[in-house]
């Protein structure tokens, strides 16, 4: 694993961690509030120039969290270098585009 600080991670309306412990413990934090959560991406572009690779989609991301269904949609950059024989990612940014939320399984609001 390359360990440098140049690498980025822009989840919508988080603050912008930069190195790879930072990026961790984002993550960390995003995984911990949900009971469930899965990822389906849609609307897959993939562009390679030399050694540098960019793949725009939409994240479809549902999750459970107090009760609550969730549904969001976020438009996805990545961009990923060939380093050593592996792709890497190096930057992630992340643009909010909807969120639905359905009413819990006994119709509380």
């Amino acid at each position: 694993m390359v360990r440098t600080t140049d690498r980025r991670l822009h989840p919508p309306g988080l603050v912008h961690p930069a190195g790879l412990g930072s990026i961790r413990e984002s993550w960390t934090r995003i995984f911990s509030n949900t009971t469930y959560m899965r990822f389906a991406p849609s609307d897959v572009e993939v562009h390679v120039v030399g050694q540098v690779a960019r793949v725009t989609c939409v994240e479809n991301i549902y999750a459970i969290q107090e009760g609550h269904t969730l549904h969001s949609q976020v438009a996805g950059t990545n961009v990923f270098e060939h380093i050593d024989g592996r792709w890497l990612l190096t930057l992630h940014h992340g643009s909010p585009m909807r969120v639905t939320r359905s009413a819990p399984p006994d119709g509380d609001a």
